[in-house]
């Protein structure tokens, strides 16, 4: 659905300098202190950068910033054509991993872009990591772009005045309106700031049915998992468990281990859903090795444990005489046993 979108009231224009138009930042599950203190931020580098910045306002103008989902490319080039701007930037705000995810999107009047960029931050560095990654999507306004042109920055190379995040208080760059112009609030802290780097422990439970039409069987692993997370969306993991197996006497107890790695992708900016992707290599005792190939979801049922299903697994038994396949469907639990903090 499209944003309605309007701009303030013109203030005394500088036809000396281009003019820059801010849509107010979009947010989930964020407080709208931090959407302001954004805005504040964006400001200030956009006047470094040597433009004439100005807010755009919804229909409501004491709104600093909305719960909706941000505009498009789209939207935003039409806000910022309405608002007689060179350029226009906008801002979605969320929180994952206990940090606050900033996502910048850069409409040009030249036809160059759009630019976009993602940040991650705590408040320890939050106006530091903001500026940055505004001068990553935002060209000075001394830069011509052609259409179509692509923008690389040299954030290094941009002199960066110290970020003065002392304000007094009952200020804000011109043409901001707030709901309560009094105090200026830094962001909140939403979560310990850590990496996300560290433990997770998971208990899995596996149904494996057999194909072969010829010999069909089921078998049935309910084990432990301990992850090491390496990366944002990659892990490496030991699993242990106990497996009940179809043996030439009837049922057999036995005892599988393998090493996993797996890649877990999110849906949607929420974080609240992931579809994880896994090969795993191991042994199966007096039977030989195992190969468990993956892919499913796994639901966000807090910042520290997720419930998983396994919906497509094909996995493969290498026995003594022949391989055997079975379709697997497994569910677990999976929660973090610790995290790396790391040092600002």
């Amino acid at each position: 659905m499209a944003m309605l979108l309007q701009v303030t009231p013109a203030q005394a224009y500088n036809e000396n300098k281009p003019r820059l138009c801010v849509n107010p930042p979009t947010r989930a599950g964020v407080d709208i202190v931090v959407a302001r203190h954004v805005v504040r931020q964006i400001f200030r580098t956009g006047e470094r950068l040597g433009y004439q910045v100005v807010q755009i306002h919804h229909q409501d103008p004491h709104q600093t910033s909305t719960t909706n989902t941000p505009p498009s490319p789209t939207e935003l080039w039409q806000a910022t054509h309405r608002c007689g701007g060179m350029r226009g930037i906008s801002t979605h705000v969320w929180v994952e991993s206990g940090e606050y995810v900033l996502q910048f999107v850069v409409a040009s009047m030249d036809g160059a872009g759009p630019f976009q960029d993602r940040t991650h931050t705590d408040v320890s560095n939050f106006d530091e990591r903001v500026d940055q990654a505004v001068r990553a999507v935002l060209p000075p306004a001394t830069m011509q772009l052609a259409p179509g042109q692509r923008f690389e920055p040299s954030i290094r190379a941009i002199p960066q005045p110290s970020l003065d995040t002392s304000t007094s208080k009952g200020t804000t760059p011109a043409g901001i309106h707030t709901e309560d112009t009094n105090t200026e609030e830094a962001p909140a802290t939403p979560h310990t700031a850590e990496s996300n780097h560290g433990l997770w422990v998971a208990i899995q439970s596996d149904s494996a049915v057999g194909l072969s039409l010829e010999d069909p069987f089921y078998n049935h692993l309910l084990g432990a998992r301990l992850d090491y997370q390496l990366a944002d969306e990659l892990f490496l993991g030991a699993y242990l468990g106990y497996a009940n197996v179809r043996s030439k006497t009837g049922r057999g107890a036995n005892l599988l281990s393998y090493g996993q790695v797996e890649n877990r992708i999110p849906v949607g900016r929420s974080g609240k859903a992931l579809l994880p992707i896994r090969l795993g290599l191991g042994y199966l005792p007096f039977n030989g090795p195992f190969i468990r190939m993956g892919m499913g979801v796994q639901f966000k049922l807090d910042d520290a444990s997720y419930l998983g299903f396994d919906l497509l697994t094909p996995t493969f038994w290498v026995l003594p005489d022949r391989t055997a396949f079975s379709l697997n469907v497994g569910v677990e639990y999976t929660r973090r046993l610790s995290r790396k903090t790391t040092h600002p």
